[in-house]
C-alpha cells in the first residue's frame, strides 16, 4: 500500500539538514519512494546524493539556482507513484504518517498534515499546527516525547477545513492545477497561498488531518537560513506585492472570507484602474491596480521596482482607459486602505455606475461581473 506514495523533498544547500532528515525518514520508511530535488545547491549536496545506495531514491540536481517553487515542480514531475506528499528537510516524519494519508486522501482533495513546532511563530494559527517545544534542531530533538505524541494521535482520522503548504495529493491534482508559480514568486514566499487558491478554484477540497504528524523545526531552510536571514524581509515584501499584482488582493482578504469553506468558490479578477495625482499613494498601492493614470510615467519608481516583478510596470501607465472598473482617489486614509484590500470581492454585487466608498470614487463600467 505504501508503494502508492512518494515523498518529495526540495532542497537548496543545508546538506547537514538533508542528511538528518533522510536518516530519520528512512528509519520510519526505509523503502517508500523518495524524490529529492536540489535547485542549484552549491555545497556538497549533489556529491552526497550520488553516494547514496538507495534503490527507492530518485534525485535531480540543477546547476543553476531555481526558485523554491520550481525545485518542487521538478521533484513532482519525477514522481512515478499515483500520490505524493511534500516535505521539508527541517522535519521529522512520524510513525503512521503515510498510512494516515492513504486512509484519508481522495482524488478530489488536497490534504495537509499536522506539524508540531517550537513556539517560534506561536501567535500564528493555521490548521494542523501544534505548539510543543521538542527541540530547535536535530541535535536536541526529543524523539521520545515526539513518538509518544504521535502514537497518541496517529490513529484518529479527523479532518479540518483549510490547508497549508505541508500538503499531499494525487500527482494528477498537482498537474491539473499547474504546479507552483516559480516565476511570480522568486525565490520564495506566497507560492503556497497562490497554489491553494488555484486548487480551490479548480474545485478541490482543502483539508488538514490530525493523524499524519511531523515535527517541524521551522524555516531553517528559508527565513532563518544563512542566505536568507539578512534579506528575507525584502523578499517577503516583494512576494506579497506580487501576490497582490496577480490576484488584485492580499491573501488575508481571501482568508477573511474563509474561501476554503465556500463550496462553489469563484473569483474573477477584473481589470481595475486608478486615477490619482498622489505619487506616494502609487508607490505604496501600485500592485492593486492593472492600469494607473498619474498624469505621467513615473520612470524612477519603475526603475526601482521593476527588478522585483515579472509584471511590465511601464505598461500599467499606458492606455489607462482599458479597464472594467476605475477608481478615482484624491486623498487617502487608513480606512480607505482597508476598503481597497477588499473591494474586488464585492464588485460583483453592484451594477454599472458611480459609487463612493470613503474617499474612493468608483466607476463600474461593465455589467457582466
Amino acid at each position: 500500500m505504501m508503494g502508492n506514495f512518494t515523498f518529495v523533498l526540495a532542497v537548496y544547500n543545508k546538506l547537514n539538514l538533508t542528511k538528518q532528515c533522510y536518516k530519520f525518514l528512512r528509519d520510519v520508511y526505509p523503502t517508500t519512494p523518495l524524490v529529492i530535488s536540489s535547485g542549484g545547491s552549491t555545497d556538497e549536496t549533489e556529491t552526497w546524493l550520488k553516494s547514496l545506495n538507495d534503490s527507492n531514491l530518485k534525485f535531480i540536481h540543477t546547476n543553476t539556482r531555481i526558485s523554491f517553487s520550481e525545485t518542487y515542480n521538478v521533484g513532482i514531475s519525477n514522481v512515478e507513484t499515483e500520490k505524493l506528499v511534500l516535505i521539508h528537510n527541517d522535519m521529522v516524519i512520524g510513525e503512521g504518517f503515510i498510512e494516515s494519508l492513504e486512509r484519508l486522501l481522495t482524488p478530489d482533495m488536497l490534504l495537509s498534515y499536522t506539524t508540531i513546532e517550537p513556539p517560534i511563530f506561536a501567535g500564528h494559527w493555521r490548521p494542523g499546527k501544534v505548539i510543543l517545544d521538542l527541540g530547535s534542531g536535530f541535535e536536541n530533538f526529543d524523539s521520545f516525547q515526539f513518538n509518544n505524541f504521535v502514537r497518541q494521535w496517529n490513529g484518529g482520522d479527523k479532518l479540518y477545513d483549510g490547508a497549508v503548504f505541508f500538503m499531499s495529493g494525487y500527482k494528477k491534482m498537482f498537474e491539473d492545477i499547474g504546479g507552483f508559480d516559480g516565476k511570480t514568486f522568486f525565490p520564495c514566499f506566497c507560492e503556497d497561498d497562490d497554489f491553494l487558491l488555484r486548487a480551490k478554484l479548480k474545485g478541490y477540497k482543502l483539508k488538514t488531518c490530525d493523524s499524519a504528524i511531523t515535527y517541524h523545526f521551522v524555516s531553517q531552510t528559508s527565513r532563518f537560513s544563512d542566505e536568507m536571514q539578512h534579506k528575507r524581509i525584502g523578499i517577503e515584501r516583494s512576494s506579497i506585492r506580487n501576490f497582490v499584482r496577480k490576484w488584485g488582493l492580499p491573501i488575508y482578504s481571501f482568508n477573511q472570507i474563509e474561501y476554503w469553506n465556500i463550496e462553489d468558490f469563484n473569483y474573477k479578477k477584473l481589470r481595475v484602474g486608478l486615477t490619482t495625482s498622489d505619487y506616494h499613494f502609487v508607490m505604496e498601492n501600485e500592485p492593486y491596480f492593472d492600469k494607473i493614470n498619474l498624469g505621467y510615467i513615473p520612470e524612477e519608481y519603475i526603475k526601482t521596482e521593476q527588478k522585483h516583478t515579472i509584471v511590465d510596470l511601464k505598461s500599467k501607465f499606458l492606455d489607462t482607459d482599458d479597464v472594467d472598473v476605475m477608481i478615482h482617489i484624491s486623498s487617502f486614509t487608513p480606512s480607505d486602505g482597508e476598503n481597497l484590500s477588499k473591494i474586488r470581492l464585492v464588485l460583483s454585487d453592484y451594477e454599472p455606475g458611480f459609487y463612493e466608498v470613503g474617499n474612493l470614487k468608483i466607476e463600474i463600467k461593465v455589467s457582466d461581473l
